[in-house]
């Protein structure tokens, strides 16, 4: 999957950005949060993208920050103000009516996975946090990529079926929507990525600059962030969950313009002002 996003990006802008046979640096940046499953990732789009390095250059560097320091993912040590925002989050009015209306498929999922005590526990801090972790856990036993046998999954839990539904909009909410609901969990979640962004754009020679990370963060929180919109169909990008190699290409103009394109498909930024609806 990253070697064909590697190659298709390569197919885009190789001989736009002159990208040469070797990612060298301040040409090429490549960055990963601390996770070998990301620093995997980041290498192996890196390989389809230079596929013809001619073996003199073939180790590149990639910049993996500590994760006390990191902020692809929102980081309170990072942002400080980011725990009181999630607070304020958390006691809502829509994350208590999520708590309240989804309870009687708790109580259903409770009983399947027989951890009862642990889905009908209505924190809201809870429930942020074993949704995504169930989510995580079906979507991974029921991958082809990832090795687990025998791939049925429990009776009432299959995929496309009631409860499996429930789960990916309980947890689409819970990881990603939750930024429409409380603009300051927005700000401190993702201004410490967005801040590194732009400082990116400042540096001479910079052609390419690749950020691997996660569905939760900062794939996530950049779709809220900046409220993509698909062009074509008028759905917001941050109402599906991130699928496995899903990418974000930001496309920056030297009239100081911007093109966003989310999975391949052209995208309006409506969270920023000046851009909604172009």
């Amino acid at each position: 999957m990253q070697i064909a996003n590697g190659q298709a990006l390569r197919n885009a802008y190789g001989e736009a950005l002159n990208l040469g046979k070797s990612p060298s640096n301040p040409k090429v940046m490549i960055r990963a949060d601390d996770c070998p499953r990301t620093i995997e990732s980041a290498q192996a789009l890196t390989m389809g993208m230079f596929p013809n390095d001619d073996g003199n250059n073939t180790a590149f560097e990639v910049v993996v920050p500590d994760r006390t320091v990191d902020g692809m993912e929102p980081n309170p040590d990072v942002c400080p103000a980011f725990s009181a925002a999630e607070r304020v989050f958390l006691e809502s009015k829509e994350a208590r009516e999520h708590v309240k209306n989804s309870e009687r498929m708790r109580e259903k999922i409770g009983k399947i996975t027989g951890r009862s005590d642990a889905w009908m526990n209505g924190d809201p801090a809870n429930l942020a946090k074993i949704y995504g972790r169930m989510l995580d856990c079906l979507m991974s036993h029921a991958c082809s990529t990832v090795l687990s046998e025998p791939k049925k999954l429990p009776t009432g839990l299959e995929i496309g079926g009631d409860l499996w539904n429930h789960i990916v909009n309980e947890a689409t909410f819970w990881s990603i929507g939750r930024y429409q609901v409380t603009p300051d969990l927005l700000r401190y979640s993702i201004g410490p990525l967005i801040r590194d962004v732009f400082n990116d754009l400042t540096i001479s020679g910079r052609s390419f600059s690749l950020y691997s990370g996660h569905d939760t963060g900062p794939m996530g929180e950049m779709l809220s962030a900046l409220g993509l919109r698909w062009q074509d169909s008028g759905k917001l990008c941050s109402s599906i969950w991130p699928s496995f190699g899903s990418m974000l290409i930001v496309e920056f103009y030297s009239d100081n313009s911007a093109r966003f394109i989310y999975n391949g498909r052209v995208a309006t930024a409506d969270g920023v002002e000046e851009c909604r609806g172009k």
